[in-house]
């Protein structure tokens, strides 16, 4: 029974082998923009919070020929500094512009208003930050050495372990 034991947990720990790269390229797509976008639609002059826990929250305005420059995006009163370069995006069949990013520079308190420039709505899409991102890769390759090591010599082992005398 403990060689049996002991050889399925080497397989077991053998899997990293398939399961490191893989976790570690889901880490990475899980960050690529615009990332996964927030069902609520917003109103242009409500306001919103930016904010989505441990994730970077990207701000978009529909339609996609939003004059960027002529929307005001404001928060508690002072403006917002708008991404200068002009990124598009498909949201569900139709174009959005991005307006900004929040790398953690508001909280779950602070609320946001723009208005301006054509806005008919605003959605939010939320993506791993980078720093997970690259924690949780590092985490996955790193493991797979160590892991494909022990399962290898556990699987050796178990077949002549010397503490097993019942069998």
């Amino acid at each position: 029974m403990t060689r049996k034991t002991i050889s399925l947990f080497a397989l077991a720990c053998l899997t990293v082998i398939i399961t490191g790269p893989l976790g570690a390229f889901m880490a990475y797509q899980k960050a690529q923009p615009p990332g996964t976008f927030i069902h609520k639609v917003i109103e242009p002059g409500d306001s919103f919070s930016p904010t989505s826990a441990s994730r970077t929250v990207a701000v978009w305005a529909i339609p996609s020929d939003v004059q960027v420059d002529a929307v005001n995006c404001t928060l508690d009163g002072e403006q917002i500094k708008l991404d200068q370069e002009r990124s598009v995006t498909d949201v569900n069949g139709t174009e959005a512009v991005l307006l900004f990013t929040n790398r953690g520079d508001y909280s779950v308190f602070d609320r946001v208003v723009c208005a301006g420039g054509g806005i008919e709505e605003i959605r939010m899409s939320a993506r791993l930050s980078e720093s997970n991102s690259r924690i949780m890769m590092g985490m996955s390759l790193g493991a797979i050495p160590v892991m494909a090591a022990l399962g290898y010599f556990l699987f050796k082992r178990g077949y002549r372990w010397p503490l097993d005398k019942s069998e």
